[in-house]
């Protein structure tokens, strides 16, 4: 009834439809289609019921408005139930089921790899960001121990001078001023030592113009 099965693989090659089996064997009945598809489909008997009489498989089929296009059809569905009945798992219902099956499969594995993946890499790029955050904080936590120590160092230096006795906070401040003007007068000092230097240069500078005259005046009294 069924031609054999050419190969088991995933769809490279898949066994012949059934044959159906001969019209001595089958019990036709043409009915009235039901369900929506308009008034040709509810009133008029182009569905095709068909009964196998030695198995007692019943299929039917209303797929087209045509009842020679159903009557194919439905001999093909019913080879196919035959084919499942005599063959089992070797049927080309059961292998093409099989191969659905398989390629279901991959697919989900595929997927499932593939968002492993994306997940593995989302959670580097997390692991990354947390580390970068980690050093972040902790070179805001040197910079905030630096500052602490510094205001330490501070308050220790404040707490030290106040703790000195009165007259030597005063020989300190006295010793501090004293510097300040010995700064300022060493500057005093160089201003007249340059104002000096200027002022000698124009002296010399009037004694020779008051030579030059008197020479000048007694050449024109000779004369």
């Amino acid at each position: 009834m069924a031609s054999p099965c050419l190969c088991l693989g995933l769809g490279r090659f898949m066994p012949p439809r059934p044959a159906p089996p001969p019209e001595s064997e089958i019990e036709e009945t043409f009915i009235k289609g039901s369900g929506p598809g308009g008034q040709k489909i509810n009133k008029t008997n182009s569905a095709v019921q068909l009964r196998h009489i030695p198995t007692g498989i019943v299929v039917k089929s209303q797929a087209t408005r045509s009842r020679s296009q159903n009557r194919a059809i439905a001999r093909q569905l019913l080879a196919a139930r035959l084919d499942e009945l005599v063959n089992g798992a070797q049927s080309r219902t059961a292998i093409v089921s099989e191969v659905k099956r398989k390629r279901a499969a991959s697919r989900a594995k595929k997927s499932r790899r593939k968002y492993r993946r994306l997940a593995a890499l989302a959670e580097e790029a997390k692991e990354k960001e947390e580390e970068e955050d980690n050093e972040e904080e902790e070179e805001e936590e040197e910079e905030e121990e630096e500052d602490t120590k510094e205001e330490e160092r501070a308050e220790v230096g404040k707490e030290q001078e106040e703790g000195k006795p009165e007259w030597v906070r005063q020989g300190d401040l006295e010793a501090k001023r004293e510097g300040d003007m010995g700064g300022d007068m060493e500057g005093e000092k160089k201003a007249e030592g340059v104002g000096g230097v200027k002022e000698t240069d124009a002296g010399k500078n009037g004694n020779r113009g008051s030579d030059k005259e008197r020479r000048e005046s007694n050449e024109r009294g000779a004369d």
